[in-house]
C-alpha cells in the first residue's frame, strides 16, 4: 500500500514538472535510431542502411514501473526516417504511450533539417480517463568539423483544446569530436512548464569492442555511467542511473545497425 501510495505520488509529480520521470531520464540516451532525441547531427546519424534498437528500463525497484522503447530507422547516406514506439506507465495506474514517425534531410554532409509527427495516448486509472493528441517536431543542425549543434521546438500540438501538452519543448543540444576516440556532449532542455534542465556528459571509446559513458543529468541531479560491447553491426549496452534519494535504476540496450 506504501509502494503504491509512492508511486501515485511519483506519477503526479512527474507530470507537474512536465517530465514523466524516466521519460527525460534516459534523453541522454545516444541511440542512432531515435529521433525524439538530441544526436541527429553525430557522425554515424546518416550511416546508410538500417538501425533497430530495444530498449527496456528498471526504474526505482518498483517492478510495476515500466519504460519500454523500440526504434527502426533507414538512411540512404542523405534522407533518413525513423519509426519510434515508446511507453511508460504503472500497471493498473497509469500509461502513455508514443508513436512517433521522423524525417530528417542531410545537405552538403553538414546541413540538416528534420520534421516529426507523434501520436501521444494517456490511460489514467486503467481506463477511467483517456486522452490522445498529436504533436509536432521541427529541427535543425549543422555539423562544423569535429562539432555539431542541434536545435529542436517540439510539442507542437495540433489538436490540443484542452491545452493538456502545455507550451512548446525547446531542446540546444551540442557533440564535439575531441578526438577519434573521445566525444563530450551538452543540452540544454526546456520543458512545456518553462523549467530548465542541462545534460553534460562524455563517450569513450576504449577499443573497437568496448565504449563506456558517463555524465550527469540536472535538476534533480541523476549520475550515470553506461558501457557498451560492439561486435561488427551488433551493439549491446547497460546504464546505470544514481538518483539521490531514491533507489538505483539501470536500462538495457540492445541495437543493430
Amino acid at each position: 500500500m506504501i509502494k503504491r501510495a509512492f508511486i501515485a505520488i511519483f506519477i503526479l509529480s512527474s507530470a507537474v514538472f512536465g517530465l514523466e520521470g524516466p521519460d527525460f531520464m534516459l534523453l541522454g540516451t545516444s541511440c542512432v535510431p531515435d529521433p525524439e532525441f538530441y544526436n541527429i547531427c553525430s557522425p554515424e546519424s546518416f550511416n546508410s542502411g538500417f538501425e533497430l534498437s530495444l530498449q527496456n528500463a528498471s526504474l526505482y525497484d518498483i517492478d510495476a514501473l515500466d519504460w519500454n522503447y523500440a526504434g527502426l530507422s533507414y538512411s540512404d547516406g542523405c534522407w533518413k526516417t525513423a519509426a519510434v514506439f515508446r511507453m511508460y506507465g504503472v500497471n493498473d495506474l497509469y500509461e502513455s504511450t508514443w508513436y512517433s514517425v521522423v524525417l530528417h534531410r542531410l545537405f552538403k554532409e553538414k546541413y540538416s533539417i528534420g520534421i516529426g509527427y507523434s501520436r501521444k495516448d494517456l490511460d489514467i486509472g486503467d481506463g477511467l480517463y483517456r486522452q490522445g493528441f498529436d504533436i509536432f517536431r521541427l529541427s535543425s543542425g549543422v555539423k562544423l568539423n569535429n562539432f555539431s549543434v542541434e536545435i529542436a521546438v517540439d510539442n507542437l500540438a495540433a489538436n490540443d483544446s484542452d491545452n493538456v501538452t502545455g507550451d512548446p519543448e525547446l531542446f540546444l543540444s551540442g557533440d564535439w569530436q575531441v578526438y577519434k576516440e573521445l566525444s563530450v556532449f551538452s543540452v540544454y532542455y526546456r520543458n512545456p512548464f518553462k523549467h530548465d534542465r542541462f545534460i553534460f556528459g562524455q563517450n569513450l571509446g576504449l577499443n573497437e569492442y568496448m565504449n563506456i559513458s558517463a555524465g550527469l543529468i540536472s535538476g534533480p541531479e541523476i549520475y550515470f555511467v553506461g558501457f557498451e560491447i560492439v561486435y561488427k553491426r551488433l551493439l549491446i549496452g547497460y546504464t546505470y542511473y544514481d538518483l539521490a534519494g531514491l533507489a538505483d535504476s539501470f536500462k538495457f540496450t540492445v541495437s543493430y545497425r
